[in-house]
């Protein structure tokens, strides 16, 4: 496979779209925040409340991800953060 011909051993942080080259994976990996901030958006585009608001909430989150990347957030607000967004997700 070209894919691991390509990166060999190197066994960093794969940050990707969810392209199915890379399912076979072993070590971490991330799906690019820009691949799932646009599905969020397309969903905060439904006519469906219920997902609308989800889409919405979502988009927010990852955005304040992204903010975060260069400006990281104290431990409690990171925890609070992070118990927030595993309830939405676990909840829709």
């Amino acid at each position: 496979m070209a894919f691991l011909e390509l990166i060999q051993d190197w066994e960093g942080i794969l940050v990707s779209d969810n392209y199915g080259v890379y399912a076979k994976w072993i070590n971490l990996r991330q799906t690019c925040l820009a691949h799932l901030i646009r599905k969020a958006k397309a969903l905060a585009e439904k006519k469906d409340k219920v997902t609308k608001q989800f889409g919405k909430q979502i988009v927010h989150d990852l955005q304040l991800l992204c903010h975060w990347a260069k400006s990281p957030p104290e431990n409690k607000e990171w925890r609070e953060f992070y118990e927030h967004f595993m309830a939405l997700i676990i909840d829709y």
